[in-house]
């Protein structure tokens, strides 16, 4: 596993590898050089400053009647499976039709060819914005996790912001067409959307009952994200119809379910003000973002009204969420990160930077094969930082080479101090040859230098029988500690000694 910089490093390789891929893949689609729009139940294409209605489009071979449900930014708000199916056929028949170098729209004006043109720049804003949520929500919650491993409500977290990168991705490719999708791949993209609204919400409710504190030895998470994957297995396996029922319901009970959940760990933390006050931020980031997007879209097909915005721009909301906790955690105790947050922000604008950079640069070139395989090894070497922090970790161990420079300081010192001075001496020098983010002088005992935390600690035995040191996070976050540091602790151990 990687230590916590390599991570984000990893991480942001990976999301701009799948962005990349996102954007090839819209792209790739038809591009009509008429934009279709819907007024008053009817499509129509404008053409020369004029606006005609639309009847149908063919290829010659192919004609279909052309509907306002064809234009449909979010297919979910359907209300039945079997709707849903026909919409993903009529997709695959308009895509065929575009497709063809005959495409034409039979409009109550005439027939208009549907030429078509390479999109450079892809989707319009709706498409960016749900790319840069999907990465910003991913990229807190992998930070976050990646220096709390062992924090249950920090794992969960990260599940949110996975389950949030999956969900607005796919949503930023079929939302973003411009009037038809492959059907076998919009079904793909829509059944991605919907598992990474499942895992968000099991996520969510479980970093809710975690946060500040378990609040009760109930197995709650196994229990929750059973009954996303079931839900899921329902929708996948046709078992139920309603999509009110699917795809609409869970979510919004999720929300239901985490009030009363956020409501209960406010009553628990009544003893410890400092507690309350971080709990309250923490309240107000999640519950804003999530609750102003289930209100916008998930709402109002409950009561047959129309969508109150565009999704693509409802999602812009979970970004309260992530930033809204990225800003936490510096003010509160969010997570207990505050002493590790900056250089990890620095990590994570760094690593949306190259992000954001690669993709106005794929987009603005045309996205030709070439121009791709060129940006996927880009975005490949992206992860040698990571690999060569792994790598260290058994052939270019930084502490050794530490150790090597601080030997003659060491020895230089011992020799000019007294006695006394030698447990000074000794954290002095495991600080400078370890450089975590963090040490900490501990009353007590320990025999043998132990790695702790799967790497990410590393307790180290004082020169007094008493004293004991946790180190945190090796070299500024950028590995981990290993079997090679408690190798180099006892060496030294005995030169003091």
């Amino acid at each position: 596993m990687l230590a916590p910089m390599p991570m984000i490093s990893a991480v942001a390789a990976l999301l701009l590898l799948i962005d990349l891929a996102a954007v090839q893949v819209l792209s790739s689609m038809p591009h009509p050089d008429y934009e279709f729009t819907t007024i008053d139940g009817y499509v129509y294409i404008q053409s020369d400053d004029e606006q005609h209605r639309v009847l149908s489009l063919t290829d010659g071979t192919n004609t279909i009647q052309i509907l306002p449900i064809d234009l449909m930014e979010e297919p979910d708000i359907l209300e039945s499976k079997t709707q849903l199916s026909d919409f993903f056929d009529r997709q695959a028949k308009i895509y065929t039709i575009l497709n063809s170098r005959a495409a034409t729209a039979n409009t109550t004006t005439g027939s208009v060819p549907l030429d078509r043109h390479v999109a450079l720049l892809p989707g319009g804003v709706t498409f960016w914005l749900q790319l840069l949520v999907g990465n910003i929500g991913m990229l807190v919650g992998v930070a976050v996790w990646t220096f709390q491993r062992t924090n249950v409500a920090a794992r969960h977290l990260c599940t949110t912001g996975v389950g949030l990168a999956i969900s607005t991705i796919a949503a930023a490719i079929y939302s973003s067409r411009s009037i038809a999708l492959d059907g076998s791949v919009f079904e793909f993209l829509s059944y991605a959307n919907f598992f990474g609204v499942l895992l968000f919400s099991a996520g969510f409710l479980c970093m809710m009952w975690n946060y500040p504190g378990s609040l009760a030895k109930f197995l709650i998470t196994p229990f929750w994200y059973g009954l996303m994957a079931l839900i899921f297995c329902a929708d996948y396996f046709g078992w139920l119809e309603s999509l009110d029922l699917l795809r609409r319901l869970p979510s919004i009970v999720t929300l239901l379910a985490s009030i009363i959940v956020l409501a209960l760990q406010w009553k628990k933390s009544h003893e410890d003000p400092l507690i309350r006050q971080s709990l309250l931020w923490f309240v107000f980031v999640t519950l804003s973002g999530s609750t102003i997007f289930a209100l916008a879209i998930l709402v109002p097909p409950l009561f047959d009204r129309d969508l109150i915005i565009s999704q693509g721009v409802a999602f812009v909301a979970f970004l309260t969420i992530y930033i809204g906790l990225a800003v936490g955690v510096g003010r509160y105790p969010l997570f207990d990160l505050q002493q590790y947050w900056v250089k990890a922000l620095i990590w994570l604008a760094g690593g949306l930077a190259v992000i954001v950079l690669n993709l106005i640069i794929a987009s603005t070139l045309g996205l030709s094969n070439e121009t791709v395989v060129i940006m996927f090894m880009a975005s490949v070497a992206a992860v040698v930082l990571p690999l060569r922090a792994l790598g260290a970790r058994y052939m270019m161990n930084q502490a050794t080479r530490n150790f090597q420079a601080h030997l003659p300081k060491v020895v230089a010192g011992m020799s000019k101090s007294l006695a006394p001075d030698a447990e000074s001496i000794w954290a002095h020098e495991i600080e400078g040859i370890f450089q975590p983010l963090e040490i900490k002088e501990e009353q007590v005992a320990v025999i043998k230098p132990v790695v702790v935390k799967r790497g990410l600690g590393f307790v180290v035995p004082g020169m007094v029988e008493s004293v004991s040191y946790h180190l945190v996070y090796a070299d500024g976050g950028t590995r981990l500690f290993n079997s090679l540091d408690v190798t180099l602790i006892e060496t030294l151990q005995s030169l003091f000694k």
